[in-house]
């Protein structure tokens, strides 16, 4: 419409503005229905948008909750399984067991057996 030298926003719209007034009622009555559904549409799609990402989020806290607690529990049954064999590879050092047979009996390494011989002497001290 324009020449390029209008070619600016703001009188743009003031065109925009000046040809909505020039509207007969049909048309004005076309355009504002026109617009109330672009309303509406915009902000049925911003829901939508609010409710996939509200979802995504609790899917995901779930998931990661269930993830979490899995991993929580075997890094406990690991630990647990660990302790013991320390208490029960310390019974055997304190009966005089070889340290490679108790390392034979409880899994643990040379190297852990050592570790926990030196902190059983250290709480004795």
């Amino acid at each position: 419409h324009l020449p390029e030298q209008l070619q600016i926003p703001s009188i743009q719209k003031a065109v925009e503005v000046m040809e909505h007034m020039n509207f007969t009622d049909e048309e004005r009555e076309s355009y504002e229905s026109r617009l109330k559904w672009m309303r509406d549409e915009e902000m049925a799609l911003r829901k939508a948008a609010r409710q996939g990402k509200e979802e995504g989020l609790a899917e995901g806290m779930e998931k990661g909750l269930e993830k979490g607690l899995v991993e929580g529990m075997e890094k406990g049954l690991v630990e647990g399984m660990e302790k013991e064999q320390q208490k029960i590879a310390s019974k055997m050092l304190a009966a005089g067991m070889d340290v490679t047979h108790v390392a034979d009996f409880t899994g643990l390494s040379v190297e852990q057996i050592d570790t926990l011989r030196c902190s059983n002497k250290e709480r004795i001290s």
